[in-house]
């Protein structure tokens, strides 16, 4: 018999993404699961029609846009009510294969793999791999291999970062490393949880016959929008914040400075003033915010 499984996704308008990345969570073979739906504030697109097409969903309404971490966390503590013994975090602009579930499962047999996570290809291009983890520099405090796109696994290959995108989690695990750290409102709150992750006895396994397709940057704005750099600009304050120490401070700032630099150009030839305007919105409110402080959470 499969262990049960319970799967949170959590959603900001996009009724027609989401509907997708429902069916393909329903149909999976060889899986029983209890599914969390997160409405996140949706405005636009009411999420709550998804309720009568499938009744037997756990629909959960916040009033107002959380943010993926919150809004996560809103999901989690309701699975975590259930007793699963594992628990699926996707985003809501994917489609997994009709296996993926039970793939991931099978490669969390192992007593010390806490966290395991798909292949992910992108939506439009399927042949294309988007993630396949990899992993953090502890210098730099992050993952430089560029989610390992051009070097495909063929065997469970352990990380020590992966995509949010999509987790499978051990009830267990959760429990001691926690929930998501909801100063993230947008990006990084992944690669925090990873860092987490790596610092306790458990290990991340990403699996090559497990498969999602993802579209990529969907709930942002796309890449590169104002909201998008904003975001991303936003949260990586608070994280390198966060993990910052006297070994790795000047490297971590020096490097964070190229990177600034580099994005700014990048964004100028690009012509993309809103872009760059929501970037460096967001690197100050990240870095200087009085409202951050530098505690684990």
């Amino acid at each position: 018999m499969s262990p049960s499984v319970a799967v949170v996704i959590v959603a900001w308008n996009n009724y027609a993404d989401t509907h997708e990345c429902l069916e393909s969570i329903l149909a999976q073979k060889q899986v029983e699961t209890s599914v969390f739906l997160v409405d996140n504030g949706s405005k636009t697109e009411p999420l709550v029609n998804l309720v009568m097409e499938y009744p037997g969903i756990n629909y959960i309404h916040s009033e107002t846009n959380l943010g993926f971490a919150a809004g996560t966390n809103l999901g989690l503590r309701e699975a975590l009510k259930t007793g699963a013994e594992y628990i699926l975090i996707v985003n809501n602009d994917t489609r997994a294969d009709e296996s993926m579930v039970n793939e991931l499962l099978m490669a969390a047999e192992s007593e010390h793999v806490g966290l395991t996570a798909p292949l992910i290809y992108y939506y439009d291009a399927p042949d294309k791999i988007w993630s396949s983890g990899g992993r953090i520099n502890e210098l730099l405090l992050m993952p430089l291999d560029s989610h390992n796109r051009l070097n495909p696994v063929s065997v469970p290959t352990k990380r020590t970062f992966l995509s949010g995108c999509c987790y499978l989690l051990k009830k267990e695990m959760l429990t001691q490393v926690g929930l998501f750290d909801e100063r993230f409102f947008l990006y990084f709150e992944d690669l925090d949880f990873c860092m987490r992750v790596k610092d306790s006895n458990w290990k991340m396994t990403v699996v090559p016959t497990a498969k999602l397709l993802h579209k990529v940057s969907m709930s942002s704005g796309g890449s590169f929008s104002e909201s998008e750099r904003y975001q991303y600009a936003r949260s990586s304050g608070i994280y390198f914040r966060k993990y910052l120490n006297p070994v790795n401070t000047l490297p971590v700032l020096l490097f964070r400075l190229g990177s600034a630099i580099a994005t700014s150009f990048r964004l100028l030839r690009q012509k993309k003033n809103r872009a760059l305007k929501g970037y460096w919105k967001g690197l100050f409110e990240g870095w200087f915010s009085k409202l951050i402080d530098n505690s684990r959470q």
